[in-house]
């Protein structure tokens, strides 16, 4: 039996899997960062210095997926962004706080209003700025393009960049084990 931790979650010499089945078939909230999760990360300014996002429609399938079978979807940001707001609102999503320098309390706050407990909650993040909230969240995940740091530390690394699904890949995972995503047949 291991000594070591990722965020608080020990390493064992058994099934990793099976735990990580088990903390997804709790989730009842998934959070996740802006910039580098729900987008790829880059920053894109027209001439006029209009500022032009693009976010892939497989995540937004997922988050409507998740939001109709009673998962709730919370978004933190660093940044304001209209764009995104607009976005996010048009899929359905509650829970959206940009412009914070906290993202600890943003978390807790969303968390709050939700009526969850840490437990139940999966956050996605890519950045340090995301490491006390992947250290507070039951399960702690980043894109596959988060930084080293993150993916040596997180309970699961997604296969697909941020921006690029990453947030379907999980969203997929626990409807699937929860048994409600009705797209595949056993």
């Amino acid at each position: 039996m291991s000594n070591i931790e990722l965020f608080g979650i020990p390493l064992t010499s058994g099934d990793t899997t099976s735990k990580l089945r088990e903390l997804l078939s709790k989730v009842k909230a998934i959070i996740f960062t802006l910039d580098g999760v729900l987008t790829d990360g880059q920053l894109y300014f027209s001439e006029s210095g209009q500022e032009i996002q693009s976010f892939h429609a497989r995540d937004g399938l997922a988050i409507k997926e998740a939001l109709k079978n009673n998962i709730q979807i919370g978004a933190i940001s660093e940044r304001v962004s209209q764009s995104a707001q607009k976005y996010l609102e048009s899929l359905g999503v509650l829970h959206i706080k940009f412009g914070v320098q906290d993202k600890l309390k943003a978390y807790d706050d969303i968390v709050s209003a939700m009526d969850v407990s840490d437990e139940h909650c999966l956050y996605i993040g890519d950045e340090i700025t995301d490491i006390p909230v992947l250290k507070k969240a039951g399960v702690s995940s980043t894109p596959i393009n988060g930084i080293e740091f993150l993916r040596n530390r997180v309970y699961y690394v997604s296969g697909y960049d941020g921006g690029k699904g990453c947030i379907r890949e999980l969203v997929e995972m626990v409807l699937t084990l929860q048994g409600h995503w009705p797209y595949y047949d056993d």
